[in-house]
């Protein structure tokens, strides 16, 4: 009788130990994040979100019904519109828009809620598949109002008179212009 007593409060003492750790488990359950995600977590998402939307309108992003439909995908972080990916149902030139708004959203955002992006963005012929010149100028604008320090290089061809005359523009905004002349590599 002694044995059996004694095992059992051994078993009970090891039955309130695991009841602590059990208790401790719920407690510790209650503070993770809903769906993997800290509010700072899914604040940051709604902040790229909405500056995503904010450079689409600004580049005259048209191939959606409306802009509501666009959100930042939770699990990729990519941009979808009624849950399919933007890049499927958008037209070049439109899909280019969304590439530079994407692109510039990223930086925004870790500017403005405190990221880790390294600050640099590099554009190679922003200009192709018939990109209109406003458009272009507003992301030239949209660069240069861009507030924190940023690098952002951009590589264009100069062959249109308007593309022309809006980077003498840009010229009188304290912009930095290399210009590397009608050809990028010269042989000597």
């Amino acid at each position: 009788l002694k044995q059996l007593i004694t095992a059992v409060e051994s078993r009970l003492t090891l039955l309130k130990e695991l009841s602590s750790s059990w208790a401790k488990y719920v407690a510790d359950k209650q503070t993770l994040p809903r769906a993997n995600f800290t509010d700072s977590d899914a604040h940051k998402v709604h902040v790229l979100e909405t500056n995503f939307k904010r450079y689409l309108r600004a580049f005259n992003y048209k191939s959606v019904s409306s802009y509501d439909t666009i959100q930042i995908s939770k699990e990729n972080y990519l941009p979808t519109s009624e849950g399919f990916d933007m890049k499927f149902d958008s037209s070049a030139s439109d899909n280019i828009r969304a590439i530079w708004a994407y692109t510039l959203a990223l930086l925004r955002t870790s500017n403005e809620v405190g990221g880790n992006h390294p600050q640099i963005v590099m554009f190679d012929e922003p200009g192709q598949h018939s990109i209109v010149t406003h458009d272009m100028v507003s992301l030239f604008s949209e660069i240069i109002g861009m507030a924190g320090i940023n690098q952002v290089i951009l590589g264009i061809t100069l062959n249109d008179a308007a593309i022309c005359k809006a980077v003498e523009e840009i010229k009188k905004k304290n912009v930095r212009i290399i210009d590397v002349g009608e050809h990028a590599f010269q042989k000597h």
